[in-house]
């Protein structure tokens, strides 16, 4: 699936099609220097390591590493994505192309298309990167994209006892939780309608989805479902994400927001560890 375009580049999922490919950019010197080592030397080794590193977060996380397209020649060039990785507090921004691709500013191009994803789309305060302390040609692209340097530190999730430079940007925060909440229903409801693959991310793991047609038929799923709703284009009839009437209340920890117009969204929300998200979202299409 898709999930942005720049003027020159396609950033989609990758699918196990792409492992030759991946094989072939994990063995690349400069990802055995910069990134680490996976020990990935067949493509069915690379096959198994694409399952648990690259696709299983489009599903839970809805977000990842992009398969990054060169969109006159179609061929792949790298890959750029947000990650959450347990060694920082934020998702961070990373890339890497092949050695053909380097020096044209496609590494740029792809970085800032995804910190603009970043704080856009999924609406997020903070946004990290990190880079090995000699790279001084990733540090030229994140500083070129906003991020700034801030600490120098050994990560563990690295698998080296090496130095790593951290990199940060940062956006302003809701004011409140009401703020909040309601910027996650405006980036929700966008995201239903232009960004069905970010869709993970706006929910907790275990969030009830319920559409509801016209003839009562109730669809029950989950957020991975919905997002394969969308991408199959059966889309949700009668939803616009703009020119919607809302309504609401929130006590404490929990909330709820309803839109409504030709068809009605019902959503309600969950205060978790100071982050708001959604536990259930019901759908009613248009009489």
């Amino acid at each position: 699936m898709d999930v942005l375009h720049t003027p020159r580049l396609r950033l989609r999922w990758f699918t196990l099609a792409d492992a030759g490919f991946v094989l072939q950019l994990v063995n690349d010197p400069a990802w055995r220097r910069y990134v680490s080592d996976p020990g990935v030397r067949d493509e069915a080794a690379a096959r198994s390591w694409m399952e648990g590193r690259l696709l299983a977060p489009y599903g839970t996380q809805g977000h990842g590493f992009w398969a990054v397209q060169h969109r006159a020649s179609g061929a792949l060039v790298g890959l750029c994505g947000l990650f959450k990785r347990d060694s920082l507090p934020a998702l961070d921004v990373g890339y890497a192309l092949l050695p053909a691709w380097r020096g044209q500013g496609l590494a740029q191009e792809a970085t800032a298309a995804c910190v603009a994803y970043a704080r856009d789309v999924l609406g997020v305060a903070r946004l990290l990167a990190v880079t090995d302390v000699d790279n001084a040609a990733s540090a030229r692209v994140l500083e070129a994209c906003g991020l700034r340097h801030v600490d120098t530190r050994v990560l563990a999730s690295v698998g080296e006892p090496r130095p790593t430079r951290v990199f940060e940007i940062t956006w302003p925060a809701p004011a409140d939780d009401d703020a909040a909440i309601d910027a996650l229903v405006t980036r929700c409801a966008h995201a239903l309608v232009h960004h069905v693959t970010a869709l993970p991310f706006f929910f907790t793991p275990e969030a009830a989805i319920h559409l509801i047609a016209a003839d009562g038929a109730v669809t029950t799923t989950d957020p991975r479902g919905l997002m394969a709703h969308l991408a199959c284009g059966d889309g949700l009839a009668g939803f616009q994400a703009t020119d919607l009437t809302r309504s609401g209340w929130r006590h404490g920890a929990l909330a709820q927001r309803r839109l409504h117009g030709r068809s009605t969204l019902a959503l309600q929300l969950l205060c978790r560890d100071g982050r708001w998200c959604l536990t259930a979202l019901a759908w009613q299409g248009p009489d």
